[in-house]
């Protein structure tokens, strides 16, 4: 009888989310907690994002632009490159699970740190690709930079950096992201995630391009 399924079914990890206000604070007898986890906005949403998707609800029996036409022209503007250079998905992790798809089959390799964010080593895994994990360095929790260099070989399409790093909270300075950019093979895509930036840029080391 053929197989239904992928074999790498057999061997995928499940994506573990933050827990829900609720649970936590079932869980720890708590009455208020600020959760930071899952890099919601603690304050609620913005009141121009209220309205935009008040005036929008009269428009929901119509498909989108799915090009995004005019969301990457004015990101395009902000950020001063070209239209063609964004990319707009439904959050990161949508991002990462495109770029899994698009680029990785078996054979290829991902290098990340370990721990880091998860998804990376789902999407690997999901498309047949090996996962080379880099531990942390012991003394900081921060990543092994060399180490990591080290993994990279013929193999390797995409070296993650999650900055700051997810669990962890540490970051890659200014000065190793730039020796991280000179040193990686010009055929290995360089995939920064900083998703959680604005907890980060305060810091006077972070890489930050506003």
């Amino acid at each position: 009888m053929k197989e239904l399924f992928r074999k790498e079914m057999e061997t995928l990890e499940s994506y573990v989310p933050g827990k829900p206000i609720e649970d936590v604070m079932r869980e720890f007898g708590l009455t208020r907690v600020v959760k930071l986890a899952s890099n919601e906005n603690p304050l609620g949403p913005s009141p121009k994002a209220v309205e935009a998707l008040r005036e929008e609800l009269a428009h929901i029996n119509i498909y989108p632009d799915p090009g995004m036409v005019d969301l990457k022209a004015a990101l395009a503007k902000k950020h001063d490159v070209e239209p063609e250079q964004v990319l707009c998905t439904n959050g990161g992790e949508s991002a990462i699970q495109m770029v899994s798809i698009s680029m990785l089959e078996e054979g290829d390799e991902i290098v990340v740190g370990a721990p880091s964010f998860s998804l990376y080593d789902i999407g690997a895994q999901l498309m047949g690709a090996t996962v080379r994990r880099i531990p942390l360095r012991e003394e900081d929790s921060n990543y092994d930079l060399e180490a990591m260099l080290d993994a990279v070989n013929e193999k390797t399409k995409i070296f993650y950096l999650c900055n700051p790093n997810n669990p962890t909270g540490t970051i890659v300075s200014k000065e190793d992201l730039q020796m991280v950019v000179e040193r990686l093979p010009e055929d290995v895509v360089l995939f920064l995630d900083e998703a959680y930036f604005e907890f980060a840029r305060v810091h006077t080391e972070y890489p930050d391009r506003s």
